[in-house]
């Protein structure tokens, strides 16, 4: 998987690409996250347009970064997902 990172406005938007698998993408994932709550971001996108599958593992992943996010009072928001 990679990760682009743009910002528009006061939002910062991760633009994924490829499957997400957690035990390869995950920990690269959660970094990334965490680099940009620490520089202080706190209006996060995640646009899954290029994403075409991710495991269950991943969407823990997801799930984590999300509770993270939420602790350091950032907004985090997901965008084209499709079920």
């Amino acid at each position: 998987m990679e990760i682009t990172i743009d910002s528009r406005n006061d939002v910062t938007i991760l633009r994924l690409h490829g499957k997400f698998l957690a035990s390869q993408d995950g920990p690269l994932f959660r970094q990334k996250v965490k680099e940009l709550i620490d520089s202080g971001n706190r209006k996060l996108l995640f646009d899954f347009s290029g994403v075409p599958y991710i495991d269950s593992t991943g969407l823990g992943f997801l799930a984590g970064s999300r509770a993270a996010a939420a602790t350091s009072l950032s907004r985090p928001k997901r965008a084209r997902l499709q079920w």
